[in-house]
C-alpha cells in the first residue's frame, strides 16, 4: 500500500444565541477533522478517509458597549463587522467575527412583516397617510428611526440584517388579512383590465361588424 499521511482540518462555527445583560451570548463550536491521505509514487496526495472528528463547543460573550448616534457612522465607515444593537431607545455596539451567524438570535417576531403577523404601516407611504419611514428609506440605519424601542442590525459583513423587536409605530395585522386584501387587490385590477381589453375589443368588431 501507498504512503500515507494525516493531516488536521480545524473549522469553527459561532452562532448568535441572545443578548443577556447587554452581552452578545454566542455558541462556538471548533470541529477538528484527521483526514487521510494516500501518497502515490508520483508523490501526489489522494483523500482516503477521515480517522477522526472531534467537538469543542463553548460560549463566548461579546460585551455590548452605549455609542451615540454621531458615533456610529464612525462605525458604519469602517470595515469592521459589527453589530448594533438598540434598547430601552439607546444604542449599544460590539464588533463580531465577520461568520458569526445571527439568523437564531430572534427573541421574537421582527415586528415589520413575520409568519403570522405584519404591521399596517408596512407601507411607503407618508407617516400621516399610514406609511413609515424606513420603508420608504434606500438606506436602512438603526439611529434614524427614534419609534424603533428595540432592535439590531448587523453592518460591514456579507449577511447584513436589520431586525425590529419593539417598535412604538408597530399596528398588527394578521398576515393571512394582508395576503388575501393583497389577492383581492390584484383580482379587482385584472378584472378592470379585462373589462377595458374587451370594450376596446368590441369597440373595434364595431367599426368592422356595423349594425
Amino acid at each position: 500500500m501507498e504512503n500515507t499521511i494525516t493531516k488536521i482540518i480545524e473549522s469553527i462555527s459561532l452562532y448568535a444565541q441572545s443578548i443577556r445583560e447587554l452581552k452578545l451570548i454566542v455558541k462556538q463550536t471548533i470541529e477538528r477533522t484527521e483526514k487521510v491521505y494516500i501518497v502515490d509514487k508520483d508523490g501526489k496526495e489522494h483523500f482516503y478517509h477521515n480517522s477522526n472528528v472531534s467537538r469543542e463547543r463553548k460560549i463566548v460573550e461579546y460585551p455590548l458597549m452605549e455609542i451615540s448616534v454621531d458615533d456610529v457612522q464612525q462605525l458604519r465607515n469602517s470595515s469592521n463587522p459589527v453589530f448594533l444593537y438598540k434598547e430601552n431607545y439607546k444604542l449599544y455596539y460590539t464588533e463580531m467575527p465577520a461568520r458569526l451567524h445571527i439568523v437564531e438570535l430572534l427573541a421574537g417576531d421582527h415586528q415589520c412583516a413575520s409568519a403570522n403577523i405584519d404591521c399596517k404601516r408596512l407601507s411607503a407611504e407618508t407617516d400621516e397617510r399610514g406609511g413609515c419611514k424606513k420603508v420608504r428609506d434606500r438606506n436602512l440605519k438603526l439611529e434614524n428611526y427614534p419609534f424603533i424601542k428595540k432592535g439590531y442590525q448587523v453592518i460591514n459583513t456579507t449577511n447584513n440584517c436589520f431586525v425590529v423587536l419593539e417598535c412604538a409605530h408597530f399596528d398588527p395585522i394578521s398576515a393571512k388579512t394582508i395576503r388575501n386584501e393583497n389577492l383581492a387587490n390584484v383580482m379587482e385590477i385584472a378584472s378592470t383590465y379585462w373589462k377595458n381589453f374587451r370594450g376596446l375589443e368590441d369597440t373595434e368588431e364595431d367599426k368592422i361588424f356595423p349594425e
